[in-house]
C-alpha cells in the first residue's frame, strides 16, 4: 500500500468512525513519519515527539490513540525500558511464517548430487620482505585511523555521553536523541549523518541563536515597554 492510498482511506475511515480532530491529527503525524522512513509495516514513534509536534499532551495522544486502536486503524506495543513504543499498520499484509511441507523435503533428499570438480586454490602469494634499515619505525607507518562513522542508529548511552561532556543534562541528550530518531537519523538534505560529534555541535549552536534571538526579542520588547510608561508618566 502507498502513501496515497493509505492516506485516502484513511479520510474514508474517518468519515464513517466520526473520528475527533485529536485522533485525525495523531494518525496524520504517523502516516507522516512512516512516509518519511520508507512506509514501513511498523515504526518506533516517542511519545515526547509527538507531543512536541501536535503541541497537545500525552493524555489527549493515549485517548486518542485508544480512538485508532478501536477503530482497527492502528496496533500499539508499548515500551519497555529503553525501547519506544512500537505503531503497527496494515497488520493483514504482514508476512507469516509458512511452515515446509514434509513431502518436499523427502522429494530433495532423494535428488542425485552431481559431481563437483574441485576448484584449484590459487597460488600463494610472497610476502614482500621487510626493509632492515628503514628511517620509520612500524607505529610511524601505520595509517592513521580514520574518523568513528554512524553506520548504525546509536544508543542513547552514546549521546548521553557526549552531552554530559559539555556538562548538559540527560534532559537535553534526551531532546536531540528523540528527535533525530524519530528523523530516521538523517539531516534536514535527508543525508545520513556520518559524524555524531559535529551533528550535536551543530544542533547546539543552532539552539544557542534560537535562544539569543529570543532573548534580544524579550529584551526590545521591555525596551519598548517602559518608553510607553516613562511618556505615559510625562503626561
Amino acid at each position: 500500500m502507498s502513501y496515497e492510498q493509505a492516506l485516502s482511506d484513511f479520510w474514508a475511515r474517518a468519515k464513517v468512525e466520526d473520528l475527533d480532530c485529536k485522533s485525525i491529527a495523531v494518525m496524520l503525524a504517523l502516516l507522516h513519519i512512516r512516509q518519511e522512513r520508507g512506509f514501513p509495516s511498523r515504526c518506533s514513534v516517542p511519545n515526547v515527539w509527538l507531543e512536541e509536534l501536535l503541541h497537545i499532551d500525552i493524555r489527549a495522544i493515549r485517548a486518542a490513540r485508544k480512538r485508532l486502536i478501536d477503530c482497527g486503524l492502528i496496533v500499539y506495543v508499548e515500551g519497555k525500558a529503553k525501547r519506544q513504543p512500537e505503531y503497527i499498520f496494515d497488520t493483514a499484509n504482514e508476512p507469516k511464517e509458512i511452515p515446509l511441507q514434509q513431502d518436499w523435503m523427502e522429494e530433495q533428499a532423494k535428488v542425485e548430487l552431481l559431481p563437483v570438480e574441485p576448484i584449484a586454490k590459487p597460488p600463494k602469494k610472497r610476502k614482500a620482505k621487510k626493509v632492515a634499515d628503514s628511517l620509520f619505525t612500524e607505529k610511524e607507518m601505520e595509517q592513521p585511523k580514520k574518523a568513528k562513522k554512524v553506520t548504525e542508529p546509536p544508543a542513547f548511552e552514546e549521546v548521553e555521553k557526549i552531552f554530559a561532556g559539555k556538562g548538559l543534562t540527560k534532559e537535553d541528550a534526551e531532546r536531540f536523541y528523540y528527535y533525530y530518531d524519530a528523523q530516521g537519523w538523517v539531516t534536514s538534505s535527508g543525508q545520513k549523518i556520518k559524524r555524531l560529534d559535529s551533528m550535536v555541535n551543530r544542533w547546539l549552536t543552532n539552539k544557542t541563536n534560537e535562544n539569543t534571538k529570543r532573548d534580544n526579542r524579550t529584551e526590545r520588547a521591555q525596551e519598548a515597554a517602559s518608553i510607553i510608561a516613562r511618556l505615559a508618566s510625562e503626561e
